[in-house]
């Protein structure tokens, strides 16, 4: 699926609807301090999450607080839909969602995706009524000037009445074969009924459980990354480790030093005995990949290498004098361009420091989703991305789910603390 708009209204400084047009190459967001940059990247992530644990709306802190409680006097505020994204379709897209919906989509259906502040996730599929007429004539080869009148009609029941009125005066014309082609149009017409625009705006409408289950499976997941997430120069490995053994929440940093250790295929506690020089060769190995990863897209300097390296400090001194000294994660810089010079990583440039940190933590991403999948295909199932947990839960209400609403007309967004890549 291709981005193509998105529209947040009801979250934090954005009270009505703003659209958002995605254009094919790159869209960057360019504004003043708190001219609401991160809050559209912050919305657009929450749509459908691949990372971090920010993913889910709040009503009480992040609906418009002047509003909120005038409008939950008269509204189900939860059921609005803080962000909605409209999604083109590739061929392939379109053939998978066809075979679930049981008819041929034109070219031109879009999906729309929401969520809702209950955190519910609603699923549109829909296209213009001129649309499937020209779709519907063209696999049924209705003839050209029967083809004119059909395609005029501007409402679904209008074109279903045309073309019953059409069929009988061809055949009373004694022309049968284009009479027969335009009854059929009209029976065909029938099964577009729930994914026609004009009927989505007027009427209630519900997609299948299935249908909507297929159209979330194809949906993009969104990577947010800000300067928050950037590596540190530094890192307490022991201290990291008994965090993570007491399930204690990370800081975003934090993180971002766990996730290039599990791109190295390490965890904090394996630097802590005897081994960890060999565990060490393994980041060095992660290190060099990842620095040719990012000499794909930097080109200021090129003779820049990352690595890692480790030291055990000593933290402090218990009273009966045993010294306590911690392992200590080193990300070093060495600029061959400058006789070799190593610097630590918080030295260089803001922009260096971001896009390395940015890559370490989506290839690990990346990684994990490459494994998650392998295990989807040998046990059926496929998981959100790569953890056991689900970020963006699917959803069942009765039989059905609700329409997110009409149409609104690979998304790369970085602005000075945030950074969204579409997956």
């Amino acid at each position: 699926m291709q981005l193509e708009a998105l529209i947040i209204e009801r979250f934090r400084n954005f009270v009505q609807p703003q659209t958002v047009e995605i254009h094919s190459d790159v869209t960057c967001l360019v504004g003043k301090n708190e001219s609401g940059k991160t809050t559209i990247l912050k919305a657009l992530h929450r749509l459908n999450p691949a990372n971090g644990d920010d993913h889910e709306f709040d009503i009480t802190t992040e609906y418009p607080r002047w509003l909120l409680a005038r409008e939950r006097r008269k509204l189900d505020v939860n059921a609005i839909c803080p962000i909605r994204g409209t999604f083109s379709l590739s061929e392939p897209e379109l053939s998978k969602l066809s075979e679930e919906f049981s008819v041929s989509l034109p070219s031109e259906t879009f999906v729309t995706a929401a969520r809702r502040y209950d955190n519910e996730l609603v699923i549109d599929i829909s296209c213009s009524l001129s649309n499937v007429i020209a779709k519907v004539c063209d696999d049924l080869g209705v003839d050209a000037e029967d083809r004119s009148v059909l395609i005029s009609t501007e409402k679904f029941d209008s074109a279903v009445s045309v073309s019953k009125s059409k069929a009988a005066e061809l055949t009373a014309d004694g022309k049968p074969a284009r009479g027969k082609a335009v009854a059929q149009l009209g029976r065909e017409l029938m099964k577009y009924k729930n994914i026609v625009t004009d009927i989505i705006l007027t009427e209630q409408h519900e997609i299948s459980t299935e249908q909507h289950e297929a159209a979330e499976a194809l949906l993009p997941r969104f990577f947010y990354f800000s300067d928050y997430d950037i590596l540190p120069g530094r890192c307490d490995l022991h201290a990291l480790n008994s965090k993570i053994v007491a399930d204690e929440p990370l800081t975003r940093r934090e993180r971002s030093v766990y996730s290039l250790l599990e791109y190295a295929g390490e965890r904090p506690e394996d630097f802590l005995d005897e081994n960890y020089d060999s565990r060490k060769a393994e980041l060095q190995a992660a290190a060099a990949d990842l620095t040719a990863k990012v000499f794909e897209y930097w080109k200021q300097n090129r003779d820049l290498r990352v690595s890692f390296d480790t030291d055990m400090p000593l933290i402090r001194r218990e009273p009966n004098g045993q010294e306590v000294r911690h392992r200590m994660l080193q990300v070093e810089l060495r600029d061959e361009r400058h006789g070799g010079v190593e610097t630590n990583f918080e030295t260089r440039s803001a922009g260096f420091q971001w896009f390395f940190s940015f890559m370490a933590a989506f290839s690990e991403y990346q990684a994990q989703e490459s494994t998650s999948d392998c295990v989807a295909r040998r046990t059926g199932y496929k998981p959100a991305w790569g953890s056991s947990e689900r970020l963006s839960p699917f959803h069942t209400r009765g039989t059905g789910h609700r329409s997110a609403g009409p149409v609104y007309n690979s998304l790369a967004t970085h602005d000075r603390s945030g950074s969204i890549r579409g997956n």
